[in-house]
């Protein structure tokens, strides 16, 4: 299939540099990388972890945190 793309600058020279480096045509280098990005988004991913969060008992009740002025009227030693 031919087709038109627009390729970004920064792009572009990092297509070339490779090119350069591999001594392979442009077209080959594109494809190749397009294969690439394409099985990386095709591909399956793995379910990440569950976590459990448990309460634990602190010792001591904390004021209204939604009260910042209560917040502010405590000493360090309160909390």
């Amino acid at each position: 299939m031919r087709t038109t793309l627009t390729i970004e600058d920064d792009v572009a020279t990092r297509l070339i540099a490779t090119k350069n480096q591999s001594h392979k045509s442009l077209k080959s280098i594109i494809n190749e990388l397009l294969r690439l990005g394409l099985n990386q988004l095709d591909a399956v991913k793995e379910p990440s972890a569950t976590y459990v969060i448990s309460p634990v008992k602190l010792g001591k009740k904390l004021p209204n945190l939604d009260n910042i002025s209560e917040i502010l009227m405590l000493d360090d030693k309160a909390l």
